[in-house]
């Protein structure tokens, strides 16, 4: 099939003629699938779900100060839930671990109870999802709960002990803001004290212009060594200085307010702090709710049976594609029209489908009768698909023959009972249905079978008018012969248009077959 782009009909044709690759493969593949499967072990998978609440620990406490983070809490959780005290408790509870277990044995369950266990945050929420995989599902159920419980137990124990650790600790560093607080505020009250007792920022500048003037008016009539001038002098430096002092004072208090600010909000926030320490450390906290319990689990999860089959059953189909299209490559014969037209450099001129003549016979009262009909579909079923090929086959050979001018068309093949006769004579039929006058002569004379047919005598035929033991008026047979031969009236009228038919049959058959086919007569 080299060159030739396959249709969805091609690959329909492939698949029906190797369907007996297609079907080996896929049994094969489901075989292979269904042992694998049968063999694997049977998994069972549970789950329990517990939900996670705002703990008043240390940490989130004093992080809370500065930030919110709940998808690190809860990663923060789940690490927990397959941490070592988590996951040793809970193979001691199981049975899995006994007191006179060596280091060794305890890692070894430890590591494989783990391995078994996985958690899962539920989307959003404040909700773990612990799951357990096993070979026996009641004790994946059991090992779930098992799990979940001792989580929550450990849970409530650190909770409940860092409550007072963290209250302490927010004491002492409460304690530390109140006495910074008074220290700053001291500090502001002080400075603003001291600056009371020193003039104000106008008062010393009315001083420092007056100064100047005065100055001015005295350095036009006195000398620089002059006593009121060196005074006014030194009096205009000190103010100037008090000057300078006064911006660093205005830049000192500013400092000292900032900090009694910051120092007043951290001490808020603390005591805030503190109280919710307080009304924690007043009763038990328990951070973590068991809200669904693993239940036995009702079937495995692996093997996927039917998942596995319907998977074997596709890729069967698959392979069995591809050995069916690797097998319709490696077929040298010919299967399609266009191989024919390429092979040949011909044009295919009619596709005659097969006459099954055990289907055409259903119903036939006589096996001779069922052939009779099976043969000659173009007169006893005209319109049946094949005579249609019939006639398509015979317009195609019409136009090729008056495009050369012939006009007598041979049938031949490589080989017996390939249907020559058979065609030729719906041929000659279809031609004569078409109104043309047409002469039928069997040249099969190894296995003639017209005459069956046609339900008439084979002799005489163009063996005695090649032998010149009849003329050739006398062999050849019309419709006439038919009515009183074989077919009859009934038969011979089916259809209109055998009054246009005319054949010879074979006639007595000779030993000297090859010289009556070579000879001029036949030519």
């Amino acid at each position: 099939m080299k060159g030739i782009e396959l249709t969805f009909y091609d690959y329909l044709r492939i698949a029906r003629r190797r369907i007996k690759i297609i079907i080996i493969c896929v049994i094969a593949i489901v075989a292979v699938t269904v042992v694998y499967t049968n063999r694997q072990v049977l998994r069972y998978k549970t789950s329990a779900r517990v939900k996670i609440e705002a703990s008043t620990t240390l940490e989130s406490l004093l992080t809370g100060l500065f930030m919110y983070s709940p998808g690190d809490i809860m990663a923060t959780e789940e690490n927990m839930i397959k941490s070592r005290l988590v996951m040793e408790e809970s193979a001691r509870k199981l049975g899995m671990i006994i007191e006179e277990s060596t280091k060794e044995e305890i890692e070894k369950a430890v590591s494989t109870l783990r391995g078994g266990v996985s958690t899962e945050r539920v989307k959003t929420a404040n909700i773990i999802e612990i799951s357990v995989t096993s070979t026996d599902r009641f004790r994946a159920a059991e090992i779930a709960n098992t799990v979940a419980r001792v989580y929550r137990e450990q849970s409530i124990i650190q909770t409940n002990k860092q409550v007072i650790e963290t209250r302490k600790f927010i004491e002492e560093q409460l304690e530390v803001a109140r006495n910074r607080l008074q220290e700053t505020e001291k500090a502001l009250s002080t400075f603003n004290k001291a600056r009371r007792a020193i003039p104000t920022r106008d008062y010393i500048l009315s001083n420092l212009l007056d100064s100047e003037a005065e100055l001015s008016k005295l350095e036009g009539r006195y000398t620089d060594n002059y006593p009121k001038i060196i005074e006014l002098k030194a009096r205009i430096e000190h103010l100037r200085q008090a000057i300078g002092n006064y911006k660093l004072d205005e830049i000192e208090l500013a400092r000292l307010e900032r900090e009694v600010t910051l120092t007043s909000d951290a001490y808020t926030l603390l005591s805030k702090k503190y109280r919710e320490a307080l009304i924690a450390e007043a009763g038990r906290i328990e951070p973590v709710t068991i809200i669904d319990p693993a239940v036995i689990p009702f079937g495995p999860i692996n093997p996927h049976r039917t998942t596995n089959i319907v998977l074997g059953v596709i890729m069967g189909l698959l392979v069995g594609f591809v050995f069916a299209f690797i097998a319709e490559n490696l077929d040298t014969s010919i299967g399609t029209v266009e191989e024919i037209e390429e092979l040949t450099n011909v044009p295919v001129l009619g596709v005659i489908p097969h006459i099954d003549i055990k289907k055409e016979e259903k119903g036939a009262k006589e096996d001779e009768i069922a052939k009779l009909h099976s043969g000659l579909l173009t007169h006893f079923q005209p319109q049946s698909s094949i005579a249609e090929a019939y006639r398509i086959m015979e317009t195609n050979i019409e136009f090729t023959r008056l495009e050369k001018g012939a006009k007598t068309i041979f049938f031949t093949s490589t080989s017996h009972q390939e249907g020559k006769s058979t065609v030729a004579a719906n041929y000659a039929i279809s031609l004569a249905q078409a109104g043309k006058r047409t002469l039928l002569v069997e040249s099969d004379l190894r296995r003639p079978i017209l005459h069956r047919l046609f339900g008439v005598q084979k002799e005489p035929g163009i063996t005695d008018v090649i032998l010149q033991r009849a003329s050739l008026e006398d062999v050849i047979k019309d419709v006439s012969d038919l009515i009183v031969g074989g077919w009859g009236l009934e038969f011979a009228t089916q259809t209109p248009g055998l009054e246009n038919l005319f054949f010879i049959t074979s006639g007595q058959l000779s030993p000297n077959i090859l010289g009556i086919i070579a000879s001029k007569e036949m030519a």
